[in-house]
């Protein structure tokens, strides 16, 4: 039996009915987003587009898990996207980025490689391999993909992420914790806490030396010089 949507639609002039019916397939393909990865127009503030509601103020049940805490220039480092118990992800888009005082700019760094039939790496801002999207809108709960660094010191990085779960449910600046590079000879003071105690200096306690809590936040020379006098001390015994 027609339904009153139909018997409506065929009183119409035919010029309405397109219309009304170019309307109604707009709609559909908005609330389907994009099953086919992340557009180029969401690689600056990483917000997904073609969703009927606004990012979700929960914390994610998502974690990015990366293989080691520090990084060397052009070495690769293992990257895991994992959805918590009773949660999956069907749309991502995940850079690597400098981490400073604002990690909100579009200095993305390294390449991605994506071994997987549901992900793919993405070009943006020109930056080849730079990015990692969909390319299906399946049920996705773990992936593993690998990152990059560049031949040359690329500064502390942290894997930032937009993952979505459904159309109205999804959840931006989804992050990893900070890998540092060991080259690094510029840490900006609004992430010293977190970025000195996992230096590797060799023979230095933190907890004695430089905490996180402490007022007082040592720079990487400060920390050398130290090493070096207590050195020259233990010499002089």
């Amino acid at each position: 039996m027609p339904s009153i949507l139909q018997f409506q639609l065929c009183s119409l002039r035919s010029d309405s009915t397109i219309y009304i019916l170019v309307v109604i397939l707009g709609i559909c393909h908005y609330g389907n987003g994009y099953p086919g990865g992340a557009p180029d127009s969401a690689c600056g503030a990483m917000f997904p587009s073609g969703h009927s509601a606004p990012p979700q103020g929960s914390s994610p049940p998502y974690r990015i898990i990366l293989a080691k805490k520090t990084y060397s220039p052009g070495e690769t480092v293992k990257v895991i996207i994992e959805a918590k118990k009773g949660h999956y992800f069907k749309g991502i888009l995940l850079q690597a980025r400098n981490i400073g005082c604002n990690v909100n700019g579009s200095d993305i760094v390294g390449v991605f490689t994506a071994n997987d039939n549901e992900l793919e790496t993405k070009h943006c801002f020109g930056k080849v391999h730079s990015s990692v999207t969909h390319n299906s809108n399946s049920p996705k709960r773990t992936k593993f993909i690998y990152w990059t660094a560049p031949v040359h010191s690329a500064g502390h990085v942290i894997i930032r992420a937009t993952l979505v779960e459904d159309t109205s449910t999804f959840w931006i600046n989804v992050v990893s914790d900070i890998l540092v590079d060991l080259h690094s000879r510029d840490t900006p003071k609004c992430i010293q806490s977190t970025v000195f105690p996992i230096f590797p200096v060799k023979g230095v306690a933190y907890s004695g030396v430089y905490s996180a809590a402490s007022t007082r936040k040592y720079t990487v020379y400060e920390l050398m010089t130290i090493l070096v006098t207590c050195y020259v001390i233990n010499l002089s015994k």
